[in-house]
């Protein structure tokens, strides 16, 4: 007979649940629904209702936007907690209260608390990713937070973070990944992330086709924001240490704003970011609050130098069209004869080939193709194939630090070491070369 595993024991408790996010298999089998947060919720005395929330979705950029709009209301004098997802090698790191990421006691005693109502009620057992979702929207709620910033987990209207009643919900893009979990078209993605709008929900759109527009618009009673019409970017300039931007919402106009963070990206999230906040505040965001904020802020992860000689940078960006993205803004700060070396994963039955060509492969000096040790990873070796067909000189190392070493021992002056493709693979060079546990 196993041993019997107490719910009073958080770790082992969480160990034991269900890993929707790193088995492949789970991921494919896997029925979503509010459902088990919701129940697991109820029990707590409905948590998430004692706090306003904004709910960000999106193919790209939901981690960024979370993050901007996060600092902005906080500078502005709400108490704030946030969610994100994945992370890059602790689950804390997921849930911030104040900016800062839950002390390890709290969180250990909220996931016990979670645990032992699961058991005593025999509520359905949730996955792990659900457990940390009903954890951290329980944590806001004791440190009496105001506003919590809540990115979704994958899609939006089944997603587990789905609980929440957003006062405002933002959506960055509608891209294609996840596609066979979320309808098999871009359309079916559109849908199922509009989901997380409600009647009296705000709306703030990115990059969302007019196509789906009223897949959002047609669920809220309030406003629809969009980027392009609402929101306009005036300028979006390559300045030294990342960028300058001009920009104005539907309340306020910000004339050179200092961006320093590197990627042609980040001007649309600081945008959307902005305007999340202004409709939750319902006033305008002064423009020495927001310059203060940007000029403190720190995101892990995007387009992050983490070592200088040789110049490392890590990114999250894990599909095809955030790859675009990555090679465009690394070709613009670095230039056209700057070569790459590559360390890479790719995950969740993504194309590699399709990624490199969208990273672009005559930046490519070579390519190191990364052995995360998951199943949820596309195998390395048909990495390095897709690598090789593209004319890319590869090669296969078996975990993180292996890759370092190779990258360095072959490294031609000039060249940057690139870590990208997947949170765990930039989660694990970033401890090797921050020292972080």
């Amino acid at each position: 007979m196993a041993e019997e595993i107490s719910p009073l024991d958080p770790g082992r408790w969480f160990d034991s649940l269900l890993d929707t996010e790193l088995d492949p298999i789970l991921r494919e089998s896997f029925d979503p629904s509010t459902l088990p947060v919701q129940m697991i919720l109820d029990c707590l005395g409905e948590p998430q209702r004692n706090y306003s929330a904004i709910h960000v979705t999106g193919t790209n950029g939901k981690g960024s936007v979370v993050a901007m709009t996060t600092a902005i209301l906080d500078a502005a004098g709400c108490s704030t907690g946030s969610f994100t997802s994945p992370d890059l090698g602790s689950l804390r790191e997921r849930i911030k209260v104040y900016l800062q990421e839950v002390e390890e006691d709290e969180f250990e005693l909220e996931l016990s608390t979670v645990a032992t109502l699961v058991d005593q009620f025999s509520l359905p057992r949730p996955s792990k990713f659900e457990a940390l979702v009903a954890t951290a929207l329980s944590i806001f709620s004791n440190n009496g937070v105001e506003v919590a910033v809540v990115e979704v987990g994958m899609g939006g209207e089944l997603d587990a973070t789905n609980v929440l009643d957003a006062r405002v919900v933002v959506c960055t893009n509608i891209g294609s990944d996840h596609m066979a979990q979320l309808g098999g078209s871009r359309e079916g993605i559109a849908r199922a992330k509009s989901g997380i709008v409600h009647n009296e929900s705000k709306v703030i759109l990115g990059d969302v086709d007019e196509a789906f527009f009223d897949f959002f618009a047609k669920r809220t009673d309030e406003k629809v924001i969009r980027l392009g019409s609402e929101i306009i970017i005036e300028s979006d300039l390559l300045a030294v240490g990342g960028r300058q931007i001009s920009f104005r919402t539907s309340r306020s106009e910000f004339k050179e704003i200092f961006v320093p963070l590197s990627g042609s990206f980040q001007g649309k999230n600081v945008a959307l970011a902005t305007a999340a906040a202004e409709e939750y505040l319902e006033r305008g965001v002064p423009s020495d609050l927001l310059q203060s904020v940007l000029l403190d802020l720190k995101i892990p992860g995007r387009m992050e130098i983490v070592a200088h000689s040789p110049l490392c940078i890590l990114d999250v960006a894990h599909n095809y069209e955030a790859a675009g993205e990555l090679g465009k803004s690394l070709r613009d700060s670095f230039g056209y004869e700057t070569g790459w070396v590559v360390l890479y994963a790719a995950t969740h039955k993504r194309d590699p080939k399709r990624f490199l060509e969208a990273l672009g492969p005559s930046s490519i000096d070579r390519l190191i193709s990364v052995d995360l040790g998951l199943k949820i990873q596309v195998d390395p070796y048909d990495v390095a194939g897709a690598a090789s067909s593209l004319g890319i000189l590869s090669s296969v190392a078996g975990d993180p630090g292996s890759a370092l070493i190779a990258a360095r021992e072959r490294l031609i002056e000039g060249q940057i070491v690139l870590g990208t493709g997947s949170h765990y693979l930039v989660g694990g060079i970033r401890r090797l070369l921050l020292g972080f546990d």
